[in-house]
């Protein structure tokens, strides 16, 4: 779950985006088991990871840009999580 790209996301848009979850109609399945492979099934060694590479804080809008480009910037360093990978 790319929870390190929700940090960037508004307070409103998270309640939206949770308000929309809750409205859908729940699917009853089993959880499939963990299939990752040691060490990387290791809950605990997320926090290691957090230290290096989570960066907490609300995405700022970039006082040089157009109101276009910070909004392209804000959904795809948040909701969209391009930066992740790109």
């Amino acid at each position: 779950f790319p929870y390190t790209a929700f940090t960037r996301t508004r307070d409103e848009d998270l309640k939206a985006l949770y308000a929309y979850l809750m409205s859908q109609p729940a699917v009853h399945s089993e959880t499939p088991a963990n299939q990752l492979p040691f060490p990387f099934d290791q809950r605990q060694l997320m926090a290691g990871w957090n230290l290096l590479f989570l960066e907490p804080g609300a995405y700022r809008d970039e006082p040089t840009r157009n109101q276009q480009w910070n909004r392209g910037a804000y959904l795809a360093e948040g909701l969209g999580h391009c930066s992740a990978c790109h």
